[in-house]
């Protein structure tokens, strides 16, 4: 992606759970210029919509945070009718974490990744 990477959590509680980081470095939403800010949340958006369906999620959440790592970047959440607490964030779900399998990993990747690619190219 032009602004962003995107990478995969290893988290079988929430498949498909992503994070989408800024390239360039901001430690805030507000220290970024408007034109990339809304490039950078139009790219969210593709991941967003190409995981929703990578995955079959009921809903797609999205956080952008940054107490912790401050860098601008934001993790795209996945949930299910599965999900134990749906009302609750995913960092208060009461299930332990569970790594995905490779097959599992290596299926996401490819479908995201054609995703993104055929959004993209249709999107220009």
């Amino acid at each position: 992606m032009a602004h962003s990477t995107v990478g995969l959590y290893d988290d079988a509680r929430f498949s498909g759970r992503t994070i989408v980081s800024v390239r360039d470095h901001y430690d805030s939403v507000i220290d970024m210029p408007e034109a990339k800010l809304a490039a950078v949340i139009g790219e969210i958006r593709l991941v967003m919509a190409v995981t929703e369906g990578a995955v079959e999620a009921v809903r797609m959440n999205v956080a952008i945070l940054g107490n912790r790592d401050p860098h601008v970047h934001a993790h795209v959440i996945p949930r299910f009718a599965s999900d134990p607490e749906p009302t609750k964030t995913i960092w208060e779900d009461p299930r332990p974490w569970r790594n995905l399998t490779e097959a599992s990993i290596e299926e996401l990747v490819r479908k995201v990744r054609d995703g993104l690619t055929e959004m993209t190219e249709v999107n220009g």
